[in-house]
């Protein structure tokens, strides 16, 4: 049997019905309600895909409601259960540079008695990135591009490590640390490297390296060959092959000619030699056949050749 009175629902046992129904009068107590108090479960997860290295008790963790315990606590993985009063509540956690933070629903909103409820705090650390900038200057004649510079990143996973050049720049993604860039250069051309092309990058940190490579005037080397058969050799210039050493000789080598040839060359020491497998012709080369020659300048070499008399051999002696 149930008895109302007024809040209360009270089960009677049959006994008691019993002596009830028989007159008998008699005290009924009804307990209280046995409700219990809410509870929340806060766990801080961390992720370290890009570098990070902090772990979850690096965290810390604020509960407001009506009587929260703990109110403030280390983060763990494991996860921390904290009871308060019927109130509406919400977590948060204090920000830690270079790690994006994210809750779960349950974080926040109202919590009654009876119910648990569970709050997950996510902190992914933050990928760096450096962008990269390859930057030509063609104001004395040469012709590359962007695209004909490779460039190399060496750091904390760098990703791409190896691309070519982009005047629009190129997103490297790359972990905290040192790190430092490089290309491999063309012939000709000058690179300078702005202040974050090397350094170190934190965790969300954004970096931009130039590399500038500006290209070098050229300086002209005028090769002339010059035959003299004056004694019976028949050779003309072209039978003589040129040879130019240097900083990028432009033609390195080449048969030689009378009117002269030009040589295009990067400034720097230089030397002018020939290849010609006969021993009737001698040589001599003027003094601007090597040296050291500025952007801009010309100088001329002239290699000549004479011909070398045949000296006829002395008779036998007489016998």
């Amino acid at each position: 049997m149930v008895l109302r009175n007024k809040t209360k629902l009270v089960l009677l046992s049959i006994a008691a019905i019993t002596s009830l129904l028989m007159g008998n009068v008699f005290q009924v107590y009804a307990a209280p309600d046995q409700q219990k108090v809410p509870t929340l479960a806060v766990f801080v997860h961390v992720i370290n895909d890009d570098g990070g290295a902090m772990s979850a008790s690096d965290f810390a963790v604020t509960v407001t409601a009506k009587d929260p315990s703990p109110a403030i606590f280390s983060g763990t993985e494991k996860g921390t259960t904290v009871t308060m009063k019927n109130s509406e509540y919400k977590v948060t956690e204090l920000a830690v540079k270079g790690y994006n933070v994210s809750y779960s629903p349950g974080c926040s909103g109202r919590i009654n008695n009876n119910e648990a409820k569970t709050c997950v705090i996510t902190n992914d650390d933050k990928a760096s990135y450096l962008k990269v900038i390859k930057h030509v200057i063609n104001d004395n004649g040469s012709t590359a591009i962007a695209s004909d510079f490779g460039i190399n990143v060496y750091g904390n996973n760098p990703n791409p490590g190896f691309f070519m050049g982009s005047e629009t720049g190129t997103d490297v993604k790359i972990g905290m640390g040192y790190y430092s860039v490089n290309e491999n250069g063309l012939p000709g051309y000058n690179p300078s490297y702005s202040p974050d092309c090397y350094g170190e990058i934190n965790l969300g940190e954004n970096k931009t390296c130039t590399i500038t490579n500006d290209d070098i005037p050229t300086a002209q080397l005028v090769v002339i060959k010059h035959v003299i058969n004056n004694d019976g050799g028949t050779a003309s210039s072209s039978d003589f092959t040129m040879l130019v050493n240097g900083n990028n000789p432009s033609p390195g080598a080449f048969q030689g000619s009378e009117t002269g040839t030009d040589v295009n060359i990067y400034p720097g020491w230089y030397d002018v030699y020939e290849s010609y497998n006969n021993s009737q012709y001698g040589g001599s080369l003027s003094g601007d056949c090597s040296g050291y020659i500025n952007p801009g300048e010309t100088k001329t070499c002239t290699i000549t050749n004479d011909d070398i008399p045949n000296i006829p051999l002395p008779p036998p002696p007489t016998p």
